[in-house]
C-alpha cells in the first residue's frame, strides 16, 4: 500500500492542469476550442456542461501532464504527455445498430453531424462543411 500511495504522489504532482478540447457544429460550421484548469472539479463541471449542448460534436476530458526524470525507463525520462480521462461523442454520430437513430429520424443538425462524423477525412468540405474561425484545421487543409 505504502508503494502505491508514493507513486500515485508521484502522479498526483505530475499533474499539469486539466484540459477540455471539444469540437461544434452549427449549420455545417465547424470549430474546436479548449479550456484549461488546475482543478480537476472545474474541469469536470466544464465538461459536464458542454456534453448538454446540442451543437458540441465531440469533447475529451484530458490530464496534461509533465516532465519527470525520477520516470526512467530504459534510460528515457518521461516527457510528459497526455491522459484521456472521459470522451463524449454527440449521440446523433451513432448509426442504429450502435444504438442510435435511423438518418430519417435524425433532425437537420443532427443529420449534419452524422454525414460530418462518417465523412472520410479530405471530403468534408465537399459536403458544405466550413470552418468560419479557422479553428477546425482539417477543413482548412481541405479547401486549400
Amino acid at each position: 500500500m505504502l508503494h502505491t500511495m508514493k507513486l500515485l504522489d508521484i502522479l498526483l504532482e505530475n499533474t499539469l492542469e486539466y484540459k477540455v478540447e471539444f469540437v461544434t457544429i452549427k449549420d455545417k460550421d465547424v470549430s474546436q476550442g479548449s479550456a484549461s484548469y488546475k482543478e480537476l472539479a472545474d474541469a469536470e463541471r466544464f465538461f459536464d456542461s458542454i456534453t448538454d449542448d446540442p451543437e458540441v460534436y465531440r469533447a475529451e476530458l484530458k490530464k496534461v501532464m509533465g516532465a519527470d526524470s525520477s520516470r526512467n525507463m530504459a534510460g528515457a525520462s518521461f516527457i510528459g504527455g497526455t491522459e484521456t480521462i472521459e470522451s463524449y461523442s454527440h449521440p446523433a454520430t451513432k448509426g442504429v445498430d450502435q444504438g442510435g437513430k435511423r438518418s430519417d429520424e435524425l433532425t437537420p443538425a443532427e443529420l449534419d453531424m452524422r454525414i460530418f462524423a462518417n465523412s472520410r477525412r479530405g471530403t468534408a468540405a465537399k459536403k458544405g462543411f466550413k470552418s468560419k474561425d479557422g479553428t477546425y484545421k482539417y477543413l482548412e487543409e481541405e479547401t486549400r
